[in-house]
Order: C-alpha cells, then structure tokens, then sequence
C-alpha cells in the first residue's frame, strides 16, 4: 500500500486541527448551555422553597390558599420543562463528547504520522 505524500498529510493534519478545535467550542457552548439549565433550575427551587406572598391575598385566605396551589402548579410545571431541557442537553452533551473523540482520534493519528507532537 502506498503511504500518501508528506505535504497531503500536513495538510489532512490542519484540517483535522480545523475539525478538533471547532468540536471542542461546540462542546463548550453545549456545557454553557446545561450551566444555564442548571442554574435557571437552582433559582427555581429557591423561589420555591418561598410561600406565596401573604400581602397579594389581602388577608383573605380562599385567595390565599389558590394562589399557593397556581404557584405551586406554575413552579413545577416550570422545573419539569427545565428538567426535560436539561434530559435533551445532557444527550446532546454526550453526543457531542462523542464526535470530539473521533475527531481528536483523526487528529492524534495524523500529527504523529506527520511528528507534529
């Protein structure tokens, strides 16, 4: 089998330098995103564990006590669309790391096969 020439492995080896530091920002912005899901859910929770504002119900405790359950119903309908974000980013997290071991495999074999170490 030939070997291909120097010149077009150095060149297969940027472009798969290209290729290794392009997968390494897309799995960074992955992360910044699961941080933001993250945090968004940790705020949630603190805003949670918080009883509805008394002063909102005027003293009437038939409006007291349906805002706490809307403000219940709202806060946990919003933490479960945050954990179903954070279920589909953690996916794609994965996915992603993935594709970044392929590539930085692609472009390990090529810097050593052209002594770029």
């Amino acid at each position: 089998m030939k070997r291909p020439a120097p010149a077009r492995l150095a060149g297969l080896s940027e472009v798969s330098e290209a290729m290794w530091q392009a997968e390494q920002a897309r799995f960074r912005e992955v992360l910044e995103r699961q941080r933001a899901i993250e945090a968004a859910i940790s705020r949630l929770d603190t805003l949670l564990k918080r009883r509805f504002d008394p002063e909102a119900a005027e003293g009437d405790p038939a409006i007291l006590a349906s805002a706490e359950i809307a403000w219940r119903r709202w806060g946990n309908a919003e933490r479960d669309k945050l954990l179903r974000d954070l279920a589909r980013i953690r996916a794609e997290s994965a996915d992603q790391r993935d594709r970044m071991k392929r590539t930085f495999g692609r472009y390990d074999v090529l810097r050593q096969l052209t002594g770029k170490r």
